[in-house]
């Protein structure tokens, strides 16, 4: 009786532990870092552990301001809301703990990392960053709210910020070939989110590409799009051997990810387990590696 006790109790403390982790965005933030790592190796460099420090805190940073803004004032009472919202609504105080801490942790980073050539690359961002978190009132309407621009928005800023700024601070040579993989497959595994949030957007008159495609054709377009940089990747012929076979294992990992996505699937499919696809090209490279040496 003492074991299962314990073990009932071990399993709720490691639920509100995943939870915490996912919902608190910890984890599409470590996710970004691994995903920056990637961009590095792929081109044979050692990645620069301050600049992916950077894109880890600088990421939950803006992902927890975006969330305590969203929901300051939203009730638990309100129907619409998901576990997630629900999480987030009762964990307000934590998450502005967190937007503290990462705030400073950002800018800790940004004194070990050429600051001057730093802002010149990140200003182009930081215009669609701000019109993407910003919320939506009478006078303003946030990126988030116009019509099929939000995916395409969040594939640009992580492929600006996860590729070609490392990539650039690096002073290589590189192809646009890489840097379009890296924006289609952040499109691909963003479009499962839009089929989660199809019930939402269809009662709040959201126009979204599930909404206008429907289910079906959204996962067609998901697949066409992470297929599509696969044969983008292995176009470019300065990227690794081991780079090119850890894109090919995390395409095939996608492709069911995506034919999976439901609106009926719990809130830590997509917010766990196809951002989990953030990870997956640094991990295979690393097995890889260690495999082969």
């Amino acid at each position: 009786m003492f074991c299962k006790i314990n073990f009932y109790t071990f399993c709720r403390v490691v639920l509100k532990a995943q939870k915490f982790i996912v919902y608190s965005n910890i984890w599409v933030s470590l996710g970004a870092s691994a995903f920056t790592a990637f961009a590095y190796v792929a081109y044979n460099l050692e990645p620069n552990l301050y600049y992916l420090l950077f894109i880890f805190s600088s990421t939950l940073s803006v992902y927890t301001f975006h969330r305590i803004i969203r929901f300051y004032d939203q009730k638990p009472e309100n129907n619409t809301l998901s576990e997630r919202h629900l999480w987030i609504i009762a964990h307000k105080k934590s998450l502005l703990a967190l937007f503290v801490l990462s705030t400073i942790l950002s800018g800790y980073s940004l004194l070990h990392l050429p600051a001057y050539r730093l802002a010149k690359l990140l200003l182009p961002a930081v215009l669609p960053v701000l019109l993407y978190i910003l919320p939506s009132n009478k006078f303003f309407k946030g990126l988030r709210h116009i019509p099929f621009l939000k995916v395409p928005v969040v594939g640009f800023i992580w492929m600006f910020l996860c590729g070609y700024i490392p990539l650039e601070l690096e002073q290589i040579d590189y192809t646009w070939h890489f840097l379009v993989a890296q924006m289609l497959f952040i499109i691909a595994i963003t479009l499962p989110f839009e089929i989660r949030d199809i019930k939402v957007d269809t009662t709040e008159n959201v126009k979204s590409f599930a909404t206008a495609l429907g289910i079906k054709n959204t996962q067609k377009l998901a697949l066409l799009l992470v297929i599509a940089s696969y044969f983008l990747i292995w176009a470019d012929t300065s990227i690794t051997i081991t780079a090119l076979a850890s894109w090919t294992l995390t395409v095939l990992i996608c492709l069911p990810l995506i034919l999976n996505s439901k609106e009926d699937k719990p809130e830590l499919y997509f917010s766990g387990l196809v951002e989990s696809a953030l990870f997956y090209p640094i991990f295979f490279y690393l097995i890889l590696r260690l495999i082969l040496s």
